[in-house]
């Protein structure tokens, strides 16, 4: 999630009546990112392509997050956080947990 089209395309999924469950990277995950990006042997196989194709996750800060949904006609019913586990292991084989945000919404009542 980096900006405002995504925001605008789960609107439109959601309509009128729906409700939708977005989920991104907060901005503490980005030096979790970097630290396995910088590995010697490289980061876990599964977050190279993330890496190789110049994506750049963790960039939303958190006080826009829920402003993207708003600007785009949604209105925020719940939001949280969470760790994002994923598939991946640490080096010492410890699960790797990204913190993320998390938000419900819908359209307005």
């Amino acid at each position: 999630m980096t900006d405002g089209p995504v925001a605008e395309a789960v609107a439109t999924l959601a309509g009128r009546r729906g409700r939708a469950f977005v989920v991104e990277l907060s901005e503490a995950a980005k030096p979790v990112l970097m630290g396995l990006a910088q590995r010697p042997e490289g980061p876990p196989p599964k977050l190279r392509p993330v890496f190789a194709h110049g994506l750049a996750p963790a960039e939303v800060a958190d006080g826009t997050f829920a402003e993207l949904f708003r600007a785009a006609g949604l209105a925020v019913l719940a939001s949280g956080d969470m760790p994002l586990s994923l598939t991946e292991s640490a080096a010492d084989g410890s699960p790797i947990e990204l913190p993320a945000r998390w938000l419900v919404v819908g359209a307005h009542s």
